[in-house]
């Protein structure tokens, strides 16, 4: 009896664990060491900010962000926002396990770590699973694979999406 309930203890341990890492980005990333390669670097850390500026290059985990400007935000000694500008600014990241890396492009975009949000401003593209959407904003929730997708207001720039079908086996 005790030997069936330590076998279903596991089970449903490993079933919670492999539920968890499939909705969240990888957690793994979070914990890897920060890597910011720039032309020059202005650190204010009373303020809790740090600007990279030339060619940046940010690397965390799977995360990769490629920009002219870097705007690195803490709060309390912890990274709490990244904004990176370019022309375009490029963003890339393993969401979960089971897929490839989610890429983004845009003139500016603001990745908010405490609630895995990207938003993508200006000529913003996300490029996910050979799917690809794009549009004047992205908002993109990265945990719960939410994804809201905005026109200027001009109208020049409308949303544009590219769904491709599934490869069959």
């Amino acid at each position: 009896m005790i030997t069936t309930k330590r076998i279903l203890l596991s089970i449903l341990i490993l079933a919670n664990s492999a539920s968890s890492s499939v909705l969240m980005a990888l957690p793994e990333d979070q914990q890897q060491p920060i890597s910011i390669s720039a032309d020059q670097a202005e650190i204010a850390q009373n303020e809790g900010l740090s600007v990279y500026s030339g060619t940046v290059v940010v690397t965390q985990g799977s995360m990769t962000i490629n920009a002219d400007q870097v705007e690195i935000h803490n709060v309390n000694d912890e990274l709490s926002l990244i904004v990176a500008t370019g022309k375009p600014a490029y963003f890339r990241k393993q969401v979960n396990h089971h897929e490839d890396l989610t890429q983004v492009w845009g003139d500016n975009i603001r990745y908010q770590l405490s609630n895995e949000q990207l938003e993508i401003i200006k000529s913003a593209k996300l490029e996910q699973q050979g799917n690809t959407t794009s549009g004047d904003r992205i908002i993109y929730l990265l945990q719960q694979d939410k994804v809201n997708v905005f026109s200027n207001t001009s109208g020049q720039q409308r949303v544009q999406m590219i769904i491709n079908p599934k490869q069959q086996p």
